[in-house]
């Protein structure tokens, strides 16, 4: 795992944050995947649905972050375009 570096480094909660977004960059979350992928597609549902009860257990204000957040994700991706 990446050790947080700068402002990342100041707080447990920034650093858990940091390693956080690291590892979600890094995941893939395949769900129709080609035959030959079965079996990762069954441990990128599974982290999937880790994620989604992580979420889950955060309450309303973290859903309702998340929300604000893709919003804001929507915007940049009608500005900017989706590649």
């Amino acid at each position: 795992m990446h050790t947080p570096r700068g402002h990342y480094a100041k707080s447990t909660q920034l650093r858990i944050y940091f390693q956080s977004m690291v590892w979600l960059g890094r995941m893939s979350f395949t769900l129709n995947p080609k035959p030959e992928r079965r079996d990762d597609s069954r441990r990128d549902l599974a982290c999937a649905s880790l994620v989604a009860l992580a979420i889950r257990a955060g309450g309303a204000s973290l859903i309702a972050e998340l929300n604000s957040f893709d919003d804001l994700l929507t915007a940049l991706i009608v500005c900017v375009g989706y590649d």
